[in-house]
């Protein structure tokens, strides 16, 4: 009876679940390390002719661009996970998914910027924007589910339709922004920026948690 029940409960708490805190420690520093890497992607000009340093706008740009993007993901991420009060499985897996499409994120920086936006390498940086959000939009519904959970509901049954259709608009903006690449690259880049507006104020605990 009571002990079969405890110790379901306690290899729960050891295999599926893990410390919050130290989840929310670890993505921290996962998304420290990406930035900083980002960070090394702009390098040091040799010469002080504005010609010469023209070039290095468009890298700076990107730069600029996927340093708010990240730390965006990373403000956003740090509310979310806060409403989880266990961490489970699913949510450890959503979030290595998101990580990895962010660590990407330099490489890409260093991509487009050697290549002056030619080529495949905006649309190769639309599709990695594209595939972040969608992580995340996997990631919200994971910590969102262990929310219905705690409250007794499905998520079918929640009343938080409004962040959804958030996360599907902000989703086909960056699908448009992919296309948008291989024709228009600038204008693609502007869609990309996008989301990043709308989600530049997230959504505090409280106010996530209510919404259930």
């Amino acid at each position: 009876g009571n002990d079969v029940q405890r110790w379901v409960k306690d290899w729960a708490v050891s295999h599926d679940f893990l410390d919050p805190e130290k989840y929310r420690l670890f993505s921290v520093a996962m998304l420290s390390i990406v930035i900083t890497i980002a960070a090394l992607e702009l390098h040091i000009p040799h010469s002080t002719s504005y010609a010469e340093l023209a070039p290095l706008v468009t890298s700076f740009l990107i730069y600029a661009l996927s340093f708010i993007a990240i730390a965006t993901y990373w403000i956003n991420h740090h509310h979310l996970v806060h409403c989880a009060k266990r961490i489970t499985t699913g949510i450890l897996w959503a979030n290595m998914h998101l990580l990895f499409w962010l660590s990407l994120i330099p490489f890409l920086i260093g991509y487009v910027g050697e290549n002056a936006m030619n080529g495949i390498s905006v649309p190769l940086y639309g599709f990695v924007a594209f595939m972040c959000a969608f992580a995340y939009f996997l990631l919200d519904i994971a910590v969102r589910r262990e929310v219905a959970i705690d409250r007794g509901i499905t998520l079918r049954q929640s009343p938080a339709f409004e962040q959804f259709i958030k996360n599907y608009f902000a989703l086909c903006i960056y699908a448009l922004a992919f296309v948008m690449s291989f024709f228009f690259r600038y204008l693609a880049l502007v869609l990309v920026a996008i989301p990043v507006i709308m989600y530049f104020v997230p959504h505090e605990p409280d106010e996530i948690t209510e919404a259930w």
